[in-house]
């Protein structure tokens, strides 16, 4: 359903009302849930700023930073905690198609690149890691 939600569904998590479309409406509910998850992560201060900061690994590869707010981030990290249950891993386009789905993009919008970009800052960060000679991806535990 495309355009404004009727009012039974214009609350999020913190029950104030949200107005505007679907994207806008998965947006907030999806920015909330990832704060939460976050929030309930156990991780530090300085973790958490490893992740929010640019950073340089100890092989030297720059690590962009993660900014936590942005609409693309916090829909990757919503993303992420929904492939925590997958022992087989994950591939680039099941993460690609869920991240549009949440961001309210086609998937022409979010283009493959983007997503290799964004798996890449992800692994940098430590939150995913790659075995070699493979194309899934896992959650660091």
């Amino acid at each position: 359903m495309v355009g404004n939600r009727t009012s039974a569904y214009n609350i999020a998590f913190d029950g104030h009302p949200v107005g505007g479309t679907d994207a806008q409406f998965q947006h907030s509910v999806g920015q909330q849930y990832a704060i939460a998850c976050f929030d309930n992560s156990g991780l530090s201060g300085d973790s958490i700023q490893r992740v929010v900061q640019p950073t340089v690994t100890e092989d030297g590869e720059k690590a962009p930073s993660l900014k936590f707010g942005q609409p693309r981030v916090m829909a990757l990290l919503l993303a992420l905690t929904l492939f925590q249950h997958l022992i087989d891993g994950f591939h680039n386009r099941d993460l690609r198609s869920l991240v549009t789905d949440l961001l309210g993009v086609t998937i022409a919008q979010y283009t493959a690149g983007q997503m290799t970009y964004d798996l890449r800052r992800l692994r940098l960060k430590g939150l995913i890691f790659r075995p070699p000679r493979t194309n899934r991806y896992f959650i660091t535990p």
